[in-house]
């Protein structure tokens, strides 16, 4: 962050526990878990130029930015398992502008969790070319629903279905190719008989 901002780039993304000095004073995860949900505390650098932000959604998350702080304090419709329906949980602005600006590598990863493909081996070579798979079909979906900005929401598709129907798809291509190539191998195998029964029959004098 200290680089980006000797560079004058400002940013926000998300911190890791365990790179939060200890100078900080900030909540632990035990501590962060006892909170009610919604519950956010914020550190400045005694430079006033980069903050961090610990907010209590379903697990503590935490943010960093040089540019956009806590305040102003607004709600987020979120998902509770406790009431099995979505309720309004207070959410700070670096949340927020995180999630509508998340772009790239970080909107990826995100996407890559929901509807991963099971491998069920821990051959590093099959979770290789299921995770390429995915990467493929998550950065494919992400291109439909840009270039299919006249469509409105109900009309595109979610990313399981645009999986499910690429799925579909590759699986249709695959069978004709297969019926095309015994197609022709049925040809080939006739026509090398005609040949044989053609030679093999003795010429009359």
């Amino acid at each position: 962050m200290n680089l980006l901002l000797m560079k004058k780039i400002y940013g926000t993304g998300t911190l890791a526990i365990n790179n939060i000095p200890k100078s900080s004073m900030l909540l632990d995860k035990r501590e962060m878990g006892k909170k009610d949900r919604g519950f956010a505390t914020q550190k400045v650098r005694q430079d006033k130029n980069v903050c961090i932000v610990q907010w209590n959604d379903n697990k503590p998350v935490n943010s960093i930015s040089s540019i956009t702080p806590k305040n102003p304090i607004t709600s987020s419709r979120r998902w509770s398992k406790k009431d099995r329906q979505f309720i309004d949980v207070q959410c700070p602005n670096i949340v927020k502008k995180y999630n509508a600006e998340m772009e790239g590598v970080d909107l990826i990863d995100r996407f890559l969790v929901l509807y991963r493909m099971d491998s069920k081996t821990y051959k590093w070579t099959y979770r290789a070319i299921m995770h390429f798979l995915d990467l493929g079909a998550c950065n494919a979906w992400l291109l439909y629903r840009q270039n299919n900005t006249n469509l409105s929401r109900r009309d595109l598709k979610c990313l399981l279905e645009f999986k499910l129907t690429l799925a579909d798809q590759l699986i249709a291509e695959d069978s004709e190719s297969s019926d095309d190539s015994s197609t022709d191998e049925e040809e080939v195998g006739t026509s090398a008989c005609t040949r044989q029964e053609t030679s093999s029959q003795t010429p009359t004098i």
